[in-house]
C-alpha cells in the first residue's frame, strides 16, 4: 500500500495544495488565491485563517481529483505563524516582507 503526503505553500498570491505518493508521483494538486487587504497606504495584509481555509479547501479538492483516502495520509506540513496560545486563532494578520 501506498503511503501519501500532502504539502502546501501559502504564498503572497495563493496558496497550492498538493497530495504525493512515497515515491514523488504528484497524484492532485490545488489552488487559491489568498485575500489581500489594504488598510493604509503602502501596508498589504493578509487574514492567517485565510490561508487555513485555502488549505482545507484545497486538501478536500485533492483527495477528490486523486481519489486517496484521508487515512492513507502519513504527513501534514504546518503553517508558519504565531498563534494564540489557547490554541484560538492567529495572533495578528500576515504582513509580507517586502523585497
Amino acid at each position: 500500500m501506498s503511503r501519501y503526503y500532502v504539502g502546501f505553500d501559502c504564498g503572497t498570491m495563493g496558496t497550492k495544495t498538493a497530495i504525493y505518493r512515497d515515491d514523488s508521483t504528484r497524484m492532485a494538486e490545488a489552488y487559491r488565491e489568498n485575500k489581500i487587504s489594504y488598510p493604509q497606504p503602502g501596508w498589504a495584509e493578509m487574514d492567517a485563517l485565510g490561508f487555513v481555509r485555502n488549505v482545507r479547501e484545497g486538501v478536500r479538492e485533492c483527495l477528490m481529483k486523486s481519489g486517496v483516502y484521508p487515512r492513507d495520509i502519513s504527513q501534514r506540513n504546518n503553517l508558519r505563524h504565531r498563534w494564540d496560545r489557547r490554541g484560538l486563532g492567529p495572533r495578528h494578520p500576515v504582513r509580507p516582507i517586502p523585497r
